[in-house]
């Protein structure tokens, strides 16, 4: 039997179909929760598939006994749905699947930044790290500081500035020091002044 392209189950015909096979087709089209036209089409295989089965019954009585006997071959309804939902899920094609993946993944990362945003504003900012602290380390030199001898030296010019301060002697010597420089300049000054004169005296 030929199936035609069905748009909605509405359109559908169940008037060959006795109505315990009617209603256990519409049972399983609701409980797949799918596209509409694929809910059509699948209703419409389930039809031809009833037809194909009555088709040799002659009465109504022996029709709707191959009706039950249909039906509980095929089982638990909500199991024949999921079934059916998932064989039409993959037979899409690769297009509508990554189309459909795709979405999905949006949704995710989007319910995602959602809660993280809510996370982040409601929380209190703690400091756990002093990047100040970090940064002498840093820089700061990694040599042991028992083999730096900057300290040493300045403890040594420390001590020999003292002891010399403690001399009479220097401290005498450093006034002779400062009264000869100033009086080696007077000297020169004058000298200075005498050659100009003379020179100016010629």
């Amino acid at each position: 039997m030929k199936i035609k392209r069905i748009i909605a189950v509405k359109d559908l015909n169940f008037e060959h179909l006795p109505p315990c096979a009617a209603e256990f087709i519409k049972r399983v089209i609701k409980k797949m929760r799918y596209r509409k036209k694929v809910q059509a089409d699948v209703a419409a295989e389930l039809i031809a598939h009833f037809e194909d089965e009555l088709k040799e019954c002659s009465t109504d009585g022996q029709k709707e006994q191959k009706a039950q006997l249909l039906i509980a071959e095929f089982g638990d309804i909500k199991l024949l749905a999921v079934l059916l939902r998932r064989a039409k899920k993959r037979c899409r094609p690769l297009w509508r699947t990554m189309f459909a993946r795709t979405c999905q993944a949006i949704v995710i990362l989007f319910v995602c930044f959602i809660v993280y945003v809510a996370w982040f504003l409601s929380g209190k900012p703690v400091i756990t790290t002093n990047y100040v602290e970090e940064f002498k380390l840093t820089v700061r030199p990694t040599a042991d500081e028992s083999l730096n001898a900057a300290t040493l030296y300045q403890k040594a010019i420390e001590l020999i500035w003292n002891d010399l301060c403690q001399v009479p002697r220097f401290y005498y010597f450093c006034s002779f020091l400062h009264f000869f420089n100033d009086t080696f300049q007077v000297q020169a000054a004058s000298t200075m002044n005498q050659s100009d004169i003379r020179g100016l005296s010629r």
